[in-house]
């Protein structure tokens, strides 16, 4: 989180489970089990096929991606401005975009796209 390993839960054979995103929904950000749901923003998310070091993620931290990094399976900026969708940003050859649908437990509570007060520090490489 922000740069920094916060949780790890080894699983499967040797520790690592691969992410089933062809056969199954990836859910951020809320329980659908019981809609305990994170109360927050989220600037933007990836999904990568590779094990990415500490370093290479604290490197990458307050940059944005290119979107054709070697392993970038899923990145997602939430820069629109409206609506229920963001869209999946990687620019691989080949690759099949898995663009975003925003829910919410109840229509008060749907997601919002906020533009900051003040633009975020990036570093663009």
């Amino acid at each position: 989180m922000n740069g920094a390993l916060k949780i790890t839960t080894p699983s499967g054979t040797g520790g690592i489970t691969a992410l089933a995103t062809a056969q199954s929904v990836l859910t951020i950000g809320c329980n659908p089990s019981n809609s305990a749901c994170f109360n927050g923003l989220f600037d933007e998310f990836q999904v990568w096929n590779v094990a990415r070091t500490a370093t290479e993620i604290q490197n990458s931290y307050n940059k944005p991606a290119v979107g054709n990094e070697t392993g970038l399976v899923g990145y997602w900026k939430f820069d629109e401005s409206s609506g229920t969708m963001t869209a999946d940003a990687v620019t691989a050859a080949g690759h099949t975009a898995h663009n975003g649908t925003l829910k919410a437990d109840t229509a008060a509570h749907d997601p919002t796209f906020v533009t900051p007060p003040v633009a975020l520090p990036l570093v663009c490489n």
